[in-house]
Formats: C-alpha cells, structure tokens, sequence
C-alpha cells in the first residue's frame, strides 16, 4: 500500500455543518476509490501567506490515508520572449502501487523550433533505490529532478537512471 497526504484549504467563514459536508465526501472519496483514510486532523483556522480574494485566513483539514493505485495528470506552460521562446507541456503517470510506475510525457516547444519531446517510461522503487528506464527524445540542457540539478546531451533514445537516497 502506499500512505498520501492532502490537506484540503476552505473558505474562513463556512458554517460547521458544512465543514462536516466537505470531510464526509472527501473520506467517502478516498474510500470508494480502493482507499482508507487513516487519520484526519483539523488544523483549524490559520493565516494564509497571501491573500485569496477578501480572505487572509482559512479553515486547514489534513487527510492521512492509504491507497493502491494513483494516476498523476500535469499540465504546464511556460512564456518566453528569449531563449526558446513558448513551451506546453504534459505528463500522465500510473501508480500501480507504491514500487512500480509507467507515464508518457511531452514537452512540445512551440514558440521557437516546433518540435516535441517525448518520452515513455517506468520506474521501480524498493526502499531508498529507485531504476527508472525511459525512451524519448531528451532535451539539452540543465535538467533538474528532485532537486539535483545536471547538464545533460540532447538526445533520443534509452536512458536509464539509477538513484539511491542517503
């Protein structure tokens, strides 16, 4: 099984019954899903670091549950008047379970040279190594995963990456 957290953020000045409302559908969410809420903690009303609308504060409740399977869906963009101008991106990732995953991505840099950037891949995880194998097109330059940061080659083909955490 792997463990997730989530903290949902609500308005200030919802009404206790409705604060009820929204922890029964979340917990009902996770458990109609192949889930179980292990814990929830009401963190109570606290300040946020930047103002929503006319609202400074709001009412924090944190989930601790469990679950099989996840699916991942990302989308990004990026503006740029220099360098490689305009990019979309998207990634599609399937958990089957806390050590194996698969995803297919694109980075499409549309704004300078129309080309895309795809990949296909997987990893497995057991305890603090990680082997992730991938097919693609790579694109050069800095790459930064996971906070370490490298300059790698422009290149297609398969890559294989090997990560042990200490």
């Amino acid at each position: 099984m792997s463990f997730y957290e989530n903290t949902l953020v609500t308005k200030q000045d919802l009404p206790e019954s409705q604060l009820k409302i929204i922890k029964e559908k979340y917990s009902d969410l996770i458990n109609s899903n192949s889930g179980k809420v292990i814990k929830i903690e009401e963190w109570g009303l606290l300040n946020l670091s930047r103002k929503i609308k006319r609202y400074n504060k709001a009412f924090y409740i944190h989930y601790k549950f469990e679950g099989s399977k996840s699916v991942r869906f990302v989308v990004q963009h990026l503006w740029a008047e220099k360098d490689r101008k305009n990019w979309a991106a998207a990634v599609l990732e399937y958990n089957f379970n806390s050590r194996f995953a698969l995803y297919v991505a694109d980075n499409w840099n549309y704004g300078d040279t129309d080309i895309h950037y795809y990949s296909v891949g997987g990893s497995y995880s057991k305890g603090r190594t990680r082997l992730g194998v991938n097919y693609g097109r790579q694109r050069g330059g800095l790459i930064c995963i996971g906070g370490v940061c490298r300059f790698v080659p422009e290149n297609t083909g398969v890559t294989a990456n090997l990560t042990v955490s200490f």
